[in-house]
């Protein structure tokens, strides 16, 4: 009898099975529709290049004070109606990208109810922006200054509600750091600008009921701040603007895919 030796059968081939699609942290959780995710785009570059604009004249505006009444008549003259034209700009470019943002509906609810909150105050904002104008000729007027007041407490505002906007958009992106960051970023804005901005209000306030020019007294004060809280007033609009920008190229990483998960 012959010695039948079995050979080991080799493991069956089996055709390899499609797997679906490898999600990444840069795909969106839903598609979102062309056409609002090119609105996205906009009204994050709106908002992004309105801030720098608004923020910029206003600074120089209202912060600058000057050496001499020649150089102020020259500054009245030729260079403040071009800071007000740049901030008004800016204004208008804010209020342009809150309502691009707001047209966008497939991030999810509670993107919805901030970006509907940002276009409320942006409006607020280009509605109370000639009163600033008027309130930086006519400084002591006491309706003035508590509209302009407003208009600063609205920007303000703004800037904390958009770092929720944000986190809302991070927590859609699936990007876990975006919503740490909008949250922390609204405290510090929160801490580092309105409580200040409540502060200074009140002194201006006081200012122009006795008869002291507001725009010097703010000018004295911050004059005599030390450099390194002067840097903090800034601060919270810098971070705001860091997550608009990292929101910004997510979406346009989303549109040169053109949301397609594969």
């Amino acid at each position: 009898m012959s010695d039948i030796i079995d050979a080991a059968a080799p493991p069956p081939i089996t055709p390899p099975q499609e797997s679906g699609p490898v999600q990444s942290p840069d795909i969106p959780h839903a598609v979102i529709p062309a056409d609002e995710l090119t609105r996205l785009v906009h009204g994050l570059y709106f908002i992004f290049l309105g801030y720098l604009a608004a923020l910029s004249a206003t600074v120089e505006l209202i912060i600058v004070a000057p050496v001499s009444a020649t150089i102020e008549q020259f500054v009245a003259a030729s260079i403040r109606p071009f800071l007000f034209l740049v901030a008004g700009t800016g204004i208008l470019g804010i209020l342009a990208g809150s309502w691009r943002l707001c047209q966008v509906r497939a991030v999810g609810r509670q993107w919805r109810l901030c970006t509907r909150g940002l276009l409320v105050l942006a409006v607020l904002m280009a509605y109370l922006f000639p009163f600033f104008c008027m309130w930086r000729r006519l400084p002591d007027n006491l309706y003035l200054l508590g509209h302009m007041l407003v208009w600063m407490g609205a920007l303000i505002c703004h800037a904390g509600l958009l770092n929720l906007t944000m986190g809302a958009f991070g927590r859609f992106a699936g990007r876990t750091s975006m919503v740490v960051q909008s949250i922390l970023f609204a405290w510090i804005t929160l801490v580092l600008l309105f409580i200040p901005f409540v502060v200074i209000a009140r002194q201006l306030v006081l200012a122009d009921t006795q008869g002291v020019d507001p725009v010097r007294a703010l000018q004295f004060f911050l004059e005599h701040l030390p450099p390194f809280m002067t840097l903090g007033l800034l601060l919270p609009f810098s971070l705001t603007l860091s997550l608009v920008w990292a929101a910004k190229d997510i979406a346009l990483r989303w549109q040169a895919r053109g949301t397609d998960p594969s």
